[in-house]
């Protein structure tokens, strides 16, 4: 209210620790009164003497003042650590580096967990500023920057993947400490036979995430593991045939069952759906005037 302003104001206008506790001394017996936000004043202006003797009768008044001088202490806290990091002339200045990430996969999407380190068995940031992912196509992209031991980092990961995605059901979320949490959706429901466009190439901070990978396997188990797809058909100067898991030069589109047309923007050999489609639905809970059951596309 206004007492509280008329206080944080004349505190705000004295520089000498007396004045402030002069300005104090008619509202130490009735602590209970006092807007945390005064306490705050007081612990960021760092009159400490000021403030041991608040906090000592707060506790005789039974008056809990723990959140706002916490609060205020973290603050100047950060500021005093941030000052010692600018000791180090490359503080200021972040480092880019490829951050440790691992992948698993089902029929129907690719999950990543990237975490801010470059080795996923160290310590690195708890979060990152401003991160930035980019799906298109088979690429996926992320940017953040993070702060560890002391150092920035910017941490910068792309990946060519087997096979292209289906960016606008993609997802990601940074909600975990230290770790970003991505599900890429396959654009086809297939088990890839890795996640790299190019089979030789290395990326010396990729795991299997074998823990997540064990509880996907069943999921996959009716899937033949696909050997092709328009990325790297599309690599080899070629088209894809879905049908066939295979790669065709543009005039042989016309082997590729019942999609002979060639669709060169999608390294892929296109055409008219070879089958009809079906709809079925069986009412399976039977409630009377309500509808539930199982729909078949």
């Amino acid at each position: 209210g206004g007492a509280t302003a008329e206080l944080l104001a004349a505190l705000e206008a004295v520089t000498v620790e007396a004045d402030a506790i002069a300005i104090m001394a008619p509202h130490m017996d009735q602590l209970r009164t006092v807007d945390s936000t005064v306490v705050e004043k007081i612990v960021m202006k760092q009159w400490w003497g000021l403030a041991r003797d608040i906090i000592a009768k707060s506790h005789t008044q039974r008056v809990d003042l723990s959140f706002a001088v916490r609060k205020a202490v973290r603050v100047l806290k950060d500021e005093a650590d941030e000052l010692l990091r600018t000791l180090n002339p490359k503080y200021g200045v972040a480092s880019q580096v490829s951050p440790a990430f691992q992948w698993a996969q089902n029929d129907t999407s690719v999950f990543l967990t990237i975490k801010y380190t470059v080795r996923w068995n160290a310590p690195g940031a708890l979060e990152v500023t401003d991160p930035k992912v980019i799906i298109a196509g088979n690429n996926f992209n992320f940017t953040g920057e993070g702060k560890h031991s002391n150092n920035k980092y910017k941490y910068v990961l792309g990946l060519s993947l087997f096979d292209n995605l289906a960016e606008s059901v993609s997802t990601w979320s940074a909600a975990s400490v230290g770790k970003l949490s991505v599900t890429l959706r396959k654009k086809w429901p297939r088990k890839w036979p890795r996640l790299l466009a190019n089979k030789k190439a290395k990326i010396s901070n990729m795991h299997v995430w074998m823990e997540m990978q064990e509880k996907l396997d069943s999921s996959l188990g009716g899937y033949t593991t696909a050997s092709n797809s328009p990325v790297t058909c599309a690599a080899a100067e070629k088209l894809y045939c879905l049908a066939t898991d295979t790669c065709k030069k543009v005039e042989n589109c016309s082997q590729c069952p019942g999609k002979a047309i060639p669709k060169l923007e999608d390294s892929l050999c296109s055409g008219m759906p070879g089958e009809k489609a079906s709809i079925s639905f069986s009412d399976s809970d039977m409630d009377e005037k309500e509808l539930g059951g199982e729909l078949k596309l």
